[in-house]
This record gives structure tokens, C-alpha cells and sequence, in this order.
């Protein structure tokens, strides 16, 4: 009796023996040509999916730009206070105002009170984020 083990791009081991399999040996045939095309193809086809699946998720995730209004700035803490619409990127179906971090300090010296803007924001375990903060135009 012949069990036939594929060992993928390596070969293919062919098993002589016994019903049970434990008197019998193994021989390594190597893999047709065509195989190695077909599994060379497999894992760049996938690798592509997987590519475009984590590009598609990142433009989702960070393209999505809010707009708003700046209605307190608290340097010390490193906190803006925004008033916005909804915000699907963060779930947020409704109008709100909300204290939100920002990223980088600096952010909060280009705004002023009153301004109008667009930001982008993360959400994380300690609250939300502005990643992205400018004056609208």
C-alpha cells in the first residue's frame, strides 16, 4: 500500500509499507514544476490580499477628517475641547462636544479659541486622541 504526503515547493514523500505504516519507508519525490508555479502563486496572491486588506483598513481608519469647532485649549494637561459632528471613524453618531488629548503638544499653539477645524482622533484605552488638528479653510 502507498500513502502519498505532500511536502508543498520540498516534494512529495511516498510511503511503502505495511497497512499500519510502521514497517514500511518513505521516498522523497520532488515537486512537478507546475507545482512550485501554483504554490509560488498561491502565496503571492495572498500575500497581495492581505496587503490591500491592511491598506484599505489604515485609509479607513485614519482618512475619516472631523469637523469642529475649538471651544477650550488646556496646555498644561495637553487637552483640547472640541465641539464636532458625528464622528463615524470614532462611533460617534451624534453632535457632540468632548475633551480629547492631542499627540503632540505643539498642536494646541496653532489654535485659538473659536477657531473653526479639522482633526482626525484615535481611540485608545486611556480615551480619545487627536492625531491630526488644522483650522479649516
Amino acid at each position: 500500500m502507498k500513502k502519498t504526503v505532500n511536502l508543498g515547493i520540498a516534494g512529495r514523500a511516498v510511503h511503502s509499507g505495511s497497512a499500519g505504516g510502521m514497517n514500511g519507508h518513505f521516498t522523497v519525490k520532488r515537486a512537478t514544476e507546475e507545482e512550485n508555479t501554483m504554490n509560488r502563486l498561491m502565496r503571492a496572491t495572498g500575500a497581495l490580499a492581505f496587503a490591500a486588506v491592511l491598506t484599505i483598513t489604515a485609509a479607513v481608519a485614519q482618512g475619516a477628517s472631523i469637523d469642529g469647532e475649538v471651544k477650550k485649549i488646556d496646555e498644561g494637561a495637553g487637552k483640547i475641547t472640541l465641539r464636532h459632528g458625528p464622528a463615524k471613524s470614532l462611533g460617534m453618531e451624534e453632535p457632540m462636544t468632548m475633551v480629547y488629548r492631542v499627540k503632540e503638544p505643539g498642536m494646541l499653539k496653532q489654535v485659538k479659541v473659536g477657531d473653526k477645524v479639522t482633526f482626525e482622533a484615535e481611540q485608545a484605552a486611556s480615551g480619545y486622541t487627536v492625531t491630526r488638528l488644522q483650522k479649516a479653510r
